[in-house]
């Protein structure tokens, strides 16, 4: 191989033939053989198998030797795979509640939010913050899917047909919201507490559940 490279250094040019027949030899050489045999996996079920071969060996005069091996291997391979769904399932759980938290966090934020806009008098951005927590929360808690299309009249047919427990407090934020946003007269401090009474409402079935 290396009289090969010498040839080709010692050349007066590289031709992308010459390039080629290097890096051919090259991949060649055994230092660059990554064939499976040599590969961590299967050295390592070589030494399982042989520990394995060598217990078999042991154990071939002793009455049931063989079957006793094979027995504790299965339970060793089954404590194994129970560990690993023990993990899988215990990481799934560890992420639903950072997930809840996160949830969680983000309402709290919204409600203070409101209540800061509230205070200000500005009841309108403080009614649409409520409104972000209703579709959240109820998405969340399965009451309803939410999408940008839906009006509230959506959503309601939604909360009725699941029986979520929604159906009257929601009804209720409905009314004050669509008054609020669609009525002659602006969002007052009247309609911001009778939606945040609604929402409180809804929270805590949503706790409940």
């Amino acid at each position: 191989m290396f009289t090969q490279l010498q040839d080709s250094i010692g050349s007066s040019s590289w031709s992308d033939q010459a390039i080629r027949d290097t890096i051919s030899v090259i991949a060649k050489d055994p230092a660059y053989n990554r064939a499976l045999s040599q590969s961590l996996i299967e050295r390592l079920l070589r030494f399982i198998f042989d520990q394995l071969q060598h217990l078999f060996d042991v154990t071939s005069s002793v009455p049931y030797g063989r079957t006793i091996v094979i027995v504790l291997v299965i339970l060793a391979v089954g404590i194994v795979v129970a560990r690993l769904v023990l993990g899988i399932v215990a990481e799934g759980q560890r992420g639903d509640a950072r997930e809840r938290e996160g949830a969680l966090t983000q309402r709290a934020a919204q409600l203070a939010d409101a209540e800061r806009l509230a205070l200000r008098g500005e009841y309108t951005a403080a009614a649409h913050l409520l409104f972000a927590v209703v579709l959240s929360t109820g998405s969340a808690r399965g009451a309803f899917r939410e999408h940008p299309s839906k009006t509230l009249g959506d959503y309601a047919r939604e909360i009725r047909q699941g029986g979520t427990g929604w159906q009257q407090p929601f009804a209720a934020f409905r009314h004050r919201f669509d008054h609020a946003m669609y009525g002659n007269t602006a969002c007052n401090a009247e309609d911001y507490q009778g939606m945040l009474a609604a929402v409180q409402t809804m929270l805590m079935h949503d706790r409940a559940a």
